[in-house]
């Protein structure tokens, strides 16, 4: 809470200051396209999100023919030719 407290006394000591950083900003986000760079991340995510769970996909199914390969030869009696 004090830092809310620190800026509140330094938005009071230069009200006019604290206003035109306000519209500045404010003209600014409207100026920008946020939803547009949003809506682009969130689609190159999934575009993304399929080929990386089909990547750790092919990764666990290695890592378990990897187990089922030690287990076998662990079982396995050992030949001597």
């Amino acid at each position: 809470m004090a830092s809310f407290e620190k800026f509140e006394a330094k938005v009071r000591s230069a009200p006019l200051q604290s206003a035109g950083l306000g519209l500045a900003a404010a003209w600014l986000l409207t100026r920008l396209p946020v939803f547009g760079i949003l809506g682009l991340l969130a689609r190159v995510a999934l575009v993304l999100l399929k080929p990386a769970l089909l990547v750790l996909g092919g990764i666990r199914v290695w890592d378990l023919i990897q187990a089922r390969r030690a287990e076998t030869s662990q079982a396995l009696p050992e030949s001597h030719f």
